[in-house]
């Protein structure tokens, strides 16, 4: 997921991990999920407006479109999924 250009809609599947701050969640691609046993240290943080994401339970597979943004010096964590910089992706669709 580091390697998505930020700004270009995608769409990929993802194991969804922990869901935090009312509208956040961690994502995994398939094999790092496995991989990694689900340690959100490896995961990409996403905020979604989406209520299906709180539908769906931990270690799910789905099926997200959305974009990749850049935080900088966010003065609200809990809005940008705890991301003061960095990369974050918003999930503007989300399937199983």
């Amino acid at each position: 997921m580091s390697k998505l250009a930020r700004g270009v809609e995608v769409n990929f599947d993802a194991i969804l991990g922990q869901r935090f701050n009312n509208n956040c969640v961690y994502l995994f691609l398939p094999d790092e999920f496995d991989h990694y046993h689900g340690d959100e240290k490896w995961a990409f943080p996403a905020s979604t407006a989406e209520a299906d994401a709180f539908e769906i339970a931990y270690g799910e597979r789905v099926t997200v479109t959305g974009f990749k943004t850049f935080i900088r010096d966010s003065q609200d964590t809990v809005a940008t999924c705890d991301v003061e910089t960095g990369e974050l992706f918003e999930i503007h669709n989300i399937r199983k």
